[in-house]
C-alpha cells in the first residue's frame, strides 16, 4: 500500500469518526444500502452495471474492495464511508482513471459523491481534511449536477424525483 493510501484511510477515518457515515453496517445492510446507491435514479446513468457482492475473507482482508464493477463487502460488514469510498474507485476507473488510485482525481470524486450521497456538508469535511490533515490535493472536477443528499440522515433514501 502506498504512503498516500494510508492517509487517504487515516483521514476518512477522522473525518466521519462518531458520524452517521462512521457506522459500521453489517453485511446485510451494507449490501442493502449499496443496492439502493447504484439502482437510484439520480445516479443510474453513471453506475449502470455495478453490482455488490460478498468477498470471502479472513482476519487481514480490507472491508471491501472494487474491481471493476463488483464492489465486494467483508462478511462482518463495514462502515457507511465505505459505500462512497468504494463508488469512487469504480467511477475514477470508468472515466480513464487519471492518477494514482487514491490520487487527486479520485478524491475528487470521493468529496463529489460523499456530498451527493449524504449531504451535510460531509463533502466539505472530507476535502477540508485532505488538504489540512492529510496535506493531500483534491483535483478541481467538473462535475454533474445532481441533486442531493440523495441519502437521509438517518439512512433511509430520499427520492428526489
Amino acid at each position: 500500500m502506498s504512503v498516500e493510501a494510508d492517509l487517504v484511510y487515516e483521514v476518512e477515518n477522522a473525518a466521519f469518526a462518531g458520524t452517521i457515515l462512521g457506522d459500521h453496517l453489517p453485511r446485510d445492510s451494507f449490501l442493502a444500502e449499496l443496492d439502493e446507491v447504484i439502482n437510484h435514479h439520480a445516479l443510474s446513468f453513471m453506475l449502470n452495471g455495478v453490482t455488490g457482492r460478498v468477498m470471502r475473507c479472513d482476519a487481514t482482508s480490507a472491508e471491501a474492495y472494487a474491481k471493476g464493477n463488483v464492489i465486494s463487502v467483508n462478511v462482518a460488514g463495514a462502515s457507511r464511508y465505505v459505500i462512497v469510498h468504494e463508488l469512487a474507485h469504480v467511477l475514477h476507473g470508468r472515466t480513464g482513471r487519471q492518477g494514482a488510485s487514491h490520487g487527486a482525481h479520485w478524491r475528487a470524486w470521493y468529496v463529489w459523491l460523499t456530498e451527493v450521497l449524504y449531504g451535510g456538508g460531509y463533502g466539505d469535511v472530507l476535502a477540508q481534511d485532505f488538504a489540512v490533515e492529510g496535506g493531500l490535493k483534491v483535483a478541481d472536477i467538473s462535475f454533474p449536477h445532481v441533486d442531493g443528499p440523495l441519502i437521509e440522515i438517518d439512512g433511509s433514501l430520499v427520492r428526489n424525483e
